[in-house]
């Protein structure tokens, strides 16, 4: 149960399937254990707001026996950059505040059939390993704005997963 709630418990805690301590959800909420069993225990962390997160909870034995556990987190915005142009390398804004990054990659004007390649290096400034991939579901085209340059409102497909 949530530390808070201890001793005296909202509801009865073999009913409840998870326990939701936000960021955190704890399952299973019940089990037996005999002499040398083990119990797997999930906990998902699924962090909504930035910075580190701490929980408490207690799990208490039918002996009475109280034990307190901390679960601790900590939740990063991914930042990705695109580091190179055409293997012309884009100075990043960590090392220059004032460079600028590019918002979209242009392609000029191509006749009908024709093609054009842009070769974009991408680095990952996120303290984590990202897991990425393109998704063109929700793919917004880029408007022209005035004058025939490009709007501030730029459309891209990918995510991370």
């Amino acid at each position: 149960m949530i530390e808070e709630d201890y001793p005296m418990p909202t509801a009865s805690q073999d009913r409840i399937p998870s326990l939701s301590m936000a960021p955190f959800t704890l399952y299973p909420t019940a089990f037996d254990l005999d002499n040398g069993d083990a119990v797997t225990i999930n906990v998902d962390y699924v962090p909504l707001t930035l910075g580190h997160h701490s929980r408490k909870f207690v799990i208490i034995c039918d002996n009475c026996h109280v034990t307190t556990y901390t679960l601790t987190g900590s939740s990063e915005v991914v930042k990705l950059s695109i580091s190179s142009l055409n293997n012309v390398a884009i100075e990043s804004e960590q090392a220059n505040p004032l460079s600028l990054q590019p918002e979209f990659v242009d392609f000029d004007t191509v006749t009908l059939s024709g093609t054009r390649e842009r070769v974009v290096e991408i680095e990952n400034l996120t303290p984590l390993d990202v897991a990425f991939r393109w998704d063109m579901r929700h793919f917004v085209p880029v408007k022209p704005g005035k004058n025939g340059k490009h709007s501030s409102t730029v459309g891209w497909g990918g995510r991370p997963r």
